[in-house]
């Protein structure tokens, strides 16, 4: 009996090991800095509130707004997430690489650096034929960052749907 509760427990061990071992060979590392670090990265936007205006319900509409690394070191964006099945958000990188279009139900894991000083746009979208409606609309577009002062960026817009 006592040589099979040995097996066991060596088993286990050997098992749990590996488990450990396979997981910080897989595993992204986790870098966070604190809010007063003057070497974090910092999320700066170029707006975060916006029109676009009136518009057909059959009309799509877009508008670019621009994320800076202003901070020291490498911000992550992404993924996003949108109030609204209508509304769809695009980051486009500065080597040209693209993100899928985030939309509300998305459960994409997309997200991807920028150096200090470095710029990414963000095209936000909207199809009100997707969610029909008339009269006054408002919806929003979140994006996740690893800004410790903004770890997630609300842009939000406006517009009259007729």
């Amino acid at each position: 009996m006592d040589r099979v509760v040995v097996t066991i427990i060596g088993v286990t061990i050997i098992v749990l090991g590996g488990a450990i071992w396979l997981g910080n060979r897989t595993a992204k590392p986790s870098v966070t800095t604190a809010t007063d670090d003057p070497n974090r990265p910092i999320a700066t936007v170029s707006e975060t509130v916006f029109e676009f205006g009136t518009m057909s319900v059959s009309e799509e509409r877009e508008r670019t707004v621009t994320i800076t690394n202003t901070g020291q070191s490498d911000l992550t964006v992404g993924p996003a997430s949108t109030s609204c099945d209508c509304t769809f958000a695009r980051i486009t990188m500065p080597n040209g690489n693209q993100s899928p279009d985030f939309s509300m139900h998305g459960k994409s894991g997309w997200s991807a650096e920028l150096s200090a000083g470095e710029q990414a746009n963000v095209t936000v979208i909207y199809k009100p034929s997707i969610m029909p409606v008339q009269g006054h609309v408002e919806r929003s577009v979140l994006i996740q960052t690893n800004d410790p002062v903004s770890p997630s960026i609300q842009l939000s817009f406006t517009a009259e749907v007729e």
